[in-house]
């Protein structure tokens, strides 16, 4: 099956990492998939992730209005 939600995370997700584009890699993932979130960081915080997730599922709204409802 094809991903749903692609996240990349991490320096090297990004870019190829040390190696980059050589003749044994492609560079990044976006490359080679469609990414729908990219999450930067050497390496990537949890908190970026969590939010990677929730952007890309279209989650966040959902999230955003729960914590508002704690506030209150």
């Amino acid at each position: 099956p094809e991903p749903k939600v692609v996240v990349a995370a991490g320096a090297e997700a990004l870019s190829g990492g040390l190696f980059g584009s050589s003749y044994a890699t492609r560079g990044g993932v976006g490359e080679v998939v469609p990414v729908d979130v990219f999450v930067p960081g050497a390496p990537a915080t949890p908190f970026g992730l969590l939010y990677a997730i929730l952007i890309g599922t279209g989650a966040r709204g959902l999230a955003v209005r729960a914590r508002r409802r704690a506030r209150t």
